[in-house]
């Protein structure tokens, strides 16, 4: 037993082999009664035979119906109908050994699985035979796999915990889609001899209503010994539910859209304010930023001329005192130059006459030692005592002459060292010459530097004066290019006011034919395609919904980026229609 889809025919078809049951890969229910499989599996000598069951959670057999199936498949007719006089307060049922309850923690199937039809399933049973129950664990989650489910025990809100909170409790294993798992579910039952089930609900139903009860009245039976509605509810009934929900959550959407147009002309009215008062604040802008560059420029040019005139004027007046103090410091040079020949040719003049007297003097002193030496020599030879006196007068004159000529040669030495001097006062005032010669280069190769520099400077304000020039072409170029792109948004924001007219009077249509197609009576079209107009209708709203929501985030975030969220929102729409009409057809 257990949900529809979750694997009972294949788990017989895997256990004995061969495939015994119909099974099915889609949702479609394929086992509709109580089915007997013809094959058997043995397990350590012990032959076991299966019977599939409908599964629980369909659309077809309420899980109401199954229970009174599994009531009728236990208990046969003649059993049931037999009357209560051969000493037996209820009728006997057929042996089995057991029971096993596949249930899946995946979805679709543990929705499938009801709560009130595991308490129902209970009751029916009696909880004596809880112990003869085993609980098959499925999962996608590999996090199941190799658990230990020994004292296993659900949350109270799991459908499976009215199995667990009794007493006697079932067994729980992880069930695996492989033959070792067949013979490890099937091993405990080897060691168990089947056995009748002493139903509970026929110990209600022999206490309740003796020997009158029969086995066509089992339904009424059941509702009368648990009122409870199990199961998902019936088709039909869903259907109607879920059209009423639609209903109301169309008007619902219907009034949200009224309040979204009208959300959406308050922005569209604060657009156009906000819009107007961003054109004139661009207008403004525009009218400041020409005069700033106006003003700017004006200035530029005025400090530019300011500048050129001040420079030009401190260089003529550099140039002036650079070319007075040259002039200065060639007159000083040419004193010094007339006066350096001036005292030269004087100390060569005096230096020539103090040569010539000294060599004059020279020669007379020469000739007069000569003669003073010749006389000596006549004297010696005419050596008398009485000439001894004369003498040693002339050697007294003659050391005289001696320190005359030393006097001479002193003298001849200071004239070379005053010589030498004015050659040293020659060479340094050369060398202040050329000195102020490299001073006047130097000031003539700054005075054109500066002339080089001021030049870059004008040319480089010319550049800056274009530059701000294109500025301005640009800047007005944008402004026109701003007001192009308002122009157009404004006539997109138009279009796309159009289309969400046409798109409500489209979905108005479309409900108004929903609702027409419902009165005609159509249920079971609507219930052989599994609500799929209904979920598209609601699939739809939604949409609409969610496109409208986004329709107004981007006409408020449209200042920022007009161009892009219009077309934006107009894709949008257009995929609203587009749907719309998939919807329709």
């Amino acid at each position: 037993m257990g949900p529809q889809g979750c694997g009972k025919s294949s788990f017989i078809n895997l256990a004995v082999g061969q495939p015994d049951c119909m099974t099915s890969a889609d949702s479609r229910l394929c086992t509709q009664l109580y089915h007997s499989c013809e094959r058997s599996r043995l397990v350590d000598g012990c032959e076991f035979r299966f019977t599939d069951t409908p599964g629980f959670g369909n659309e077809m057999i309420e899980d109401r119906k199954i229970l009174e199936l599994l009531i009728g498949h236990l208990v046969p007719s003649s059993d049931i109908d037999r009357s209560a006089a051969d000493n037996s307060d209820f009728p006997t049922t057929q042996k089995i050994a057991g029971i096993l309850y596949l249930y899946s923690e995946d979805e679709p199937f543990k929705s499938r699985t009801c709560r009130k039809t595991i308490e129902m399933l209970v009751k029916v049973l009696g909880k004596r035979f809880l112990d003869r129950v085993t609980v098959l664990i499925r999962s996608q989650n590999k996090s199941w796999i190799g658990i230990d489910f020994s004292n296993f025990i659900p949350d109270e809100d799991s459908p499976l915990y009215p199995l667990y909170c009794n007493n006697t409790k079932p067994r729980t294993i992880s069930y695996e889609r492989d033959p070792q798992s067949i013979e490890r579910i099937l091993g405990p039952y080897t060691r168990l001899r089947p056995r009748t089930i002493q139903l509970a609900a026929l110990d209600h139903f022999a206490q309740q209503y003796g020997d009158h009860w029969r086995r066509n009245d089992i339904p009424r039976y059941l509702r009368e010994f648990f009122p409870q509605d199990i199961g998902p509810p019936r088709l039909v009934d869903q259907l109607q539910s879920v059209l009423q929900l639609q209903t109301s959550e169309l008007k619902g959407l219907r009034t949200l859209l009224a309040q979204r147009e009208e959300d959406m002309r308050g922005v569209q009215i604060s657009h156009d304010l906000e819009f107007s008062n961003i054109r004139n604040e661009r207008e403004r802008e525009r009218i400041d930023h020409q005069f700033q560059l106006k003003y700017l420029h004006d200035t530029l040019r005025s400090r530019a001329r300011e500048e050129a005139a001040e420079l030009v004027s401190s260089q003529k007046f550099e140039i002036k005192d650079l070319r007075g103090l040259l002039s200065q410091k060639g007159e000083e040079i040419q004193n010094l130059r007339s006066k350096h020949d001036v005292e030269l040719k004087k100390i060569q003049k005096d230096r020539e006459k103090e040569i010539h007297d000294h060599g004059l003097g020279l020669k007379r002193l020469y000739n007069t030692i000569q003669e003073q030496e010749v006389e000596i020599s006549e004297l010696k030879s005419k050596t008398a005592p009485g000439k001894v006196s004369e003498t040693k007068g002339l050697q007294g004159q003659l050391g005289a002459k001696d320190q005359e000529i030393t006097k001479l040669k002193a003298m001849n030495q200071d004239i070379n060292k005053l010589k030498l001097e004015n050659d040293s006062e020659i060479k340094r005032l050369r060398a202040l010459l050329s000195q102020k010669e490299e001073e006047i280069k130097g000031l003539w190769s700054t005075h054109e530097t500066e002339r080089e520099l001021f030049r870059e400077e004008r040319a480089n304000n010319q550049v800056a004066l274009k530059v701000l020039q294109h500025k301005v072409e640009d800047r007005e170029a944008e402004i026109t290019q701003l007001k192009s792109g308002k122009d157009l948004q404004a006539e997109k924001l138009e279009a796309l006011g159009n289309k969400i007219k046409k798109l409500d009077s489209e979905k108005d249509s479309e409900i108004e034919r929903l609702q027409q197609l419902l009165v005609q009576g159509e249920m079971q079209d609507l219930a052989s395609g599994r609500g799929i107009g209904l979920k598209n209708v609601q699939k739809f709203a939604h949409e609409i919904e969610l496109n409208c929501k986004h329709l107004l985030e981007a006409i408020g975030e449209g200042f920022s980026n007009p161009e892009s969220s219009t077309d934006l929102n107009l894709g949008e729409v257009e995929t609203m229609a587009g749907y719309k009409q998939r919807t329709k057809n």
